[in-house]
């Protein structure tokens, strides 16, 4: 089985995290893990636009794991704004936090198997599963998991 999966910028912004060595460890790893069969990664708009306002050393070094990882770029269209906006009514995140339902709607919109995350407080959490869930069902796209890294299958 193949699977989809929608690396958001917080995987890449992991592989520079100065206080967590193990989770800079782990993420190596894993985006290695995703780099071969049965995973093809996907990026969005979103991911890019974060990591153009990065400080400029770090900008480099994200561009450079985006290009090692080599997603394909999904763009936002008016499917995937209208449903980050429902997120957005249904209180998935704060208005600040927009990008977050950015990210889920490109994937949903995409067909992809999930959303590969570590941002615990605003998606990869039961109580903001449940929303996004809840969202897709009324517009009639499938459910998509939003999964940590560590989540991510071994094959």
């Amino acid at each position: 089985m193949s699977y989809r999966l929608y690396v958001d910028t917080s995987v890449f912004g992991a592989l520079f995290d100065e206080e967590d060595q193990e989770r800079v460890k782990l993420t190596g790893t894993i985006l290695r893990r995703i780099r071969h069969t049965p995973f093809e990664a996907f990026i969005g708009t979103p991911v890019l636009e974060e990591i153009s306002i990065a400080p400029l050393r770090l900008r480099v070094a994200l561009e450079r794991q985006v290009k090692s990882l080599s997603p394909t770029l999904i763009e936002e269209g008016p499917a995937s704004l209208r449903l980050a906006e429902a997120y957005m009514a249904a209180r998935l995140v704060p208005p600040q936090k927009r990008n977050d339902a950015r990210h889920i709607a490109l994937a949903t919109v995409a067909d992809l198997d999930a959303v590969v995350s570590w941002n615990f407080r605003d998606m990869v959490n039961l109580k903001k599963k449940s929303i996004v869930h809840s969202v897709n069902t009324k517009f009639g796209y499938r459910l998509i998991d939003i999964i940590s890294p560590l989540e991510v299958p071994r094959e």
